[in-house]
């Protein structure tokens, strides 16, 4: 027992860690967020649909756990801007949050925004079958996705994951100024995190940039308030800290008969409003001091992040935003490589066959011959038996050069061309070699300049 308990619990752990609570240091995404943004661009890209179907396809084709977790996360994509939603879909209000409806009842499409950055690219990464269907090992997107909003990433396995949002824009140029940068010039780009309704300070020195280097820092979260003629007015919560501290100092102690603070809480019984403090004694309370209380004693809240991810091995590492950022970078940039040479690939299957629309135009013309098996027999007639050959282009994205291959016109590859169309379509079909030709020129062209394309499509993204 004491042998095997040990290698159980770790082996939970890392499963834990990889497919349950931990976001990834390429996207930030966890995996069951990463399925639900699957499952909205498959079923609701283009029109809202119900959010039972969604659910239902995420569970059936990727994650092997309950409906419940799902429409949770479901719900956090909508509320955090990913999705759109229609109908009931609840609130994170001031107090409490009110629940949304069930998913039956609600309906949901995925933003536009989400579908052009995050989907562009996505069947050019690896898909592997995680749990049950194949399934992209990340979302390419220039800058980690889950990183984009207001709010925070929050993760528990053995370690507490903490990771704040930023603004979209805030990245992107955080990215743009770490590629062509030094590393020595990092403090004149610092980025601030985003939290709704609230505002942040540095509890300690340098915390912002602590964060972006080393992936921990300490952020004092400040709502947003105003102070009024009569009262003061508070439009937002931290999301490490609750009203339940203020309600309780606002109402009288059973034993004592005495509140903490002689103040009253309005607007309480909407709690997704602001809240509205009035003092009991207007005219010998000082409102700036009242707020000075009320915000350091209440609402503040001086809080750690920390960045935690899980790597390709399954292990968990604290990881700084400048690192995520260039992770995912380099992995978006890799996508669109990929999906150039898929485009290069393509032509080059062209030209390989108009070379076999040539070699039956030609024999065509020599033997009047309008059966593929005659077609074969004069082929090999032709070439005493050895394939014609064809030299084409390869890229090695691993070397990162070309290289000349040559492709062999075999029998199968002749049936196959025979089978698009018939030979009297093949003779008549027009060929236009020289635009071919062009097509792979500029292709191959957009392949070498890939770090400066790149490069440039972010810095488009800015504006």
């Amino acid at each position: 027992m004491f042998k095997i308990i040990p290698c159980f619990y770790s082996e939970y752990g890392r499963y834990i860690t990889k497919l349950r609570a931990i976001p990834s240091h390429i996207d930030c995404l966890k995996p069951v967020e990463r399925r639900c943004l699957l499952g909205l661009y498959e079923k609701a890209k283009d029109k809202k649909v119900k959010s039972a179907k969604v659910i239902g396809t995420v569970i059936a084709n990727w994650h092997c756990h309950g409906d419940l977790s799902t429409y949770g996360t479901l719900v956090n994509l909508v509320q955090n801007g990913y999705a759109i939603g229609q109908g009931n879909w609840g609130s994170p209000g001031l107090v409490e949050d009110s629940s949304p409806a069930a998913p039956r009842y609600t309906e949901v499409k995925l933003e536009k925004w989400v579908v052009e950055i995050a989907f562009k690219y996505h069947k050019f990464v690896p898909w592997e079958e995680i749990e049950l269907d194949p399934e992209p090992v990340y979302l390419p997107c220039p800058v980690p996705l889950g990183l984009i909003g207001e709010g925070i990433i929050q993760g528990i396995s053995f370690h507490r994951t903490v990771i704040p949002k930023y603004k979209f824009k805030d990245l992107i140029k955080r990215c743009i100024y770490l590629l062509e940068n030094d590393k020595n010039s990092i403090d004149k780009c610092i980025i601030k995190p985003s939290i709704k309704g609230c505002i942040t300070t540095e509890a300690e020195k340098d915390s912002y940039k602590k964060l972006l280097t080393d992936g921990e820092g300490v952020l004092n979260i400040i709502p947003n308030g105003n102070i009024d003629k009569k009262y003061i007015e508070i439009f937002g919560r931290s999301p490490f800290k609750s009203f339940n501290g203020l309600i309780k100092a606002a109402q009288k102690d059973k034993k004592t008969k005495k509140k903490k603070l002689e103040v009253y809480l309005d607007d309480l019984c909407d709690r997704n409003i602001n809240i509205r403090v009035t003092p009991e004694k207007p005219k010998k309370t000082n409102l700036n001091n009242l707020a000075t209380k009320i915000w350091n004693d209440y609402l503040i809240s001086k809080s750690k992040f920390t960045c935690y991810v899980c790597n390709e091995q399954g292990l968990i590492e604290l990881i700084g935003i400048d690192k995520l950022i260039l992770n995912s970078y380099h992995y978006w940039k890799l996508a669109v490589l990929n999906k150039k040479i898929h485009t290069f690939n393509k032509f080059n299957e062209k030209k390989f066959e108009n070379a076999i629309i040539q070699i039956i135009r030609y024999i065509f013309e020599q033997y009047k011959s309008h059966k593929v098996d005659d077609i074969i027999k004069y082929y090999k007639q032709l070439t005493n038996g050895k394939n014609h050959e064809l030299e084409l282009d390869y890229y090695d994205t691993k070397a990162k050069q070309w290289s000349k291959v040559k492709g062999e016109i075999t029998e199968d590859d002749i049936k196959k061309v025979c089978k698009k169309k018939s030979i009297q379509a093949l003779i008549e079909q027009q060929i236009d070699e020289q635009k071919i030709t062009n097509d792979l020129i500029l292709c191959r062209k957009s392949i070498d300049n890939n770090d400066i394309e790149c490069l440039n499509e972010i810095k488009g993204m800015v504006h």
